[in-house]
């Protein structure tokens, strides 16, 4: 199992460094674009090269969407790929994940958060790594929280399940999930 999450880890690892790179060469292409003239063939040069930075990246996001599937199906079914392939980067590995509460999942990523909270009495975070979700990001501010804790619950038990068992995915959890989901909108709306 160890392996299997280390490729993942290092892909993640691999996707932050070029999305920054991406947006650094950027910026400077377009001032270097703006400072020189008449050098176009510097600047489209290197705009093809950003070109290719950025197919990369789109193979990169593929190899994730195929190995989150092939080692934690029930992850990144509620999940999504890059979702998951990021909460078992910031757990460690994905037995660490495994062993987790759903209320550290649920925070999991929010570290600036949690120690400004002990440092500044600022209020606890709700949510970290899972707040990119759109089930979390769309929803109103006020029942963030609340789904962000339904939410995480059923993380848990999906990558326990993967972990622990045979690894075939389970239709039920997204089900459950979606029932749990209404009710918590339908309930205050």
């Amino acid at each position: 199992m160890k392996e299997r999450d280390e490729l993942l880890i290092e892909a993640i690892r691999t996707l932050d460094f070029l999305d920054e790179t991406i947006n650094v060469f950027s910026l400077h292409i377009e001032d270097l674009e703006s400072a020189i003239e008449g050098s176009d063939e510097i600047v489209e040069d290197l705009k093809l090269s950003l070109e290719k930075l950025k197919k990369s990246r789109i193979k990169l996001l593929d190899f994730l969407d195929s190995e989150t599937e092939r080692i934690t199906p029930n992850l990144k079914s509620l999940a999504g790929p890059l979702i998951a392939a990021r909460l078992i980067f910031a757990a460690g590995g994905i037995k660490n994940l495994a062993k987790m509460p759903s209320s550290t999942i649920q925070v999991l990523g929010a570290k600036k958060s949690l120690f400004k909270h002990l440092k500044k009495g600022t209020p606890p975070p709700k949510h970290g790594i899972i707040s990119q979700h759109p089930l979390i990001n769309t929803a109103p501010k006020d029942k963030r929280g609340k789904l962000a804790r339904i939410f995480a619950g059923k993380l848990a038990i999906a990558v326990r399940i993967d972990y622990y068992s045979d690894g075939g995915r389970r239709v039920d959890l997204m089900k459950d999930l979606n029932l749990r989901i209404s009710s918590v909108r339908g309930v205050d709306s």
